[in-house]
Parts: structure tokens; sequence; C-alpha cells
């Protein structure tokens, strides 16, 4: 499964990116996730950091950051019952103090086809509500 959504945001890449790495906090701003748990609190939110991430009809899954460009993007991997799934998150500065969200989703292993089959609508649904989410939680702050 590849799904992919880009949403244009009313404020700075900075303003954002705050938002999109302090994701303890992201069960404000997005009813896709219920509980974040960042297993690693030690250090910086980064490359390699874990996240255990609880969303309304699935399992509890461990994320950990595979790819981290700070202020741009970055992107975590998960992996459960034959299915390996990457989402991944990038901001570009559009002008006038706009910018771009991009949030993609790929999945692939031997089962990712029975995943795509019974899952991908709920996927598109998450990956829509924490697009509507971000945009109006970093526009009214």
């Amino acid at each position: 499964m590849e799904l992919q959504l880009t949403i244009d945001i009313a404020a700075p890449p900075a303003k954002i990116w705050a938002a999109m790495v302090d994701v303890e906090n992201w069960p404000l701003w997005t009813q896709s996730i219920e509980k974040v748990e960042r297993l690693d609190k030690t250090q910086p939110f980064g490359l390699g950091s874990e996240v255990r991430i609880k969303q309304p009809k699935f399992p509890a899954l461990v994320w950990r950051v595979t790819e981290f460009e700070p202020g741009v993007s970055f992107a975590w991997e998960a992996g459960a019952r034959g299915v390996h799934t990457k989402a991944s998150h990038r901001i570009q500065q559009s002008g006038d103090g706009k910018s771009n969200v991009t949030l993609g989703i790929h999945q692939s292993g031997p089962l990712s086809w029975l995943a795509s089959l019974m899952f991908r609508k709920t996927t598109q649904r998450y990956v829509e509500m924490e697009a509507d989410g971000l945009k109006r939680f970093v526009e009214s702050s």
C-alpha cells in the first residue's frame, strides 16, 4: 500500500516542525492517535528514537525513527505480523509564511496485500485526520 497526502498550512516550517516532533502531544490535535509514549525520553527526538503509538482499531506498535532531517522531515518504521510500515513526514516552505506538509505511508512485506485490503480506508482516514488536525492546531496556536 502506498498513500500520500499533501496539505497547505498557513504557518512557517519551524512552527509546524515543533508540533510534528512533539510526538507525545499528537493526541491533543489528532483523533487518529489515542496514546503516544516516548521510549527514550533521555534524549531529544531524532534518528533512532523509539515511540510506542496506540491508534484506534490497531494494536500498539513501536515506531523507530529511521530518517531525520531537522526542520524538514522524518520517517519512522514499525513492523507487525508480516507487514512493515514506513510513515514519512515532510515540510516544504511555499512562500508568504505558508508551508506544504506531505504525509506518506508505505507498506511492504508478505502480508502487506492483506493489510491493504482490510485497512486501506482506515489508514487513509487516519492520514487525513493527522493532516487536518496538524493544520488546525498549528494555524490556531
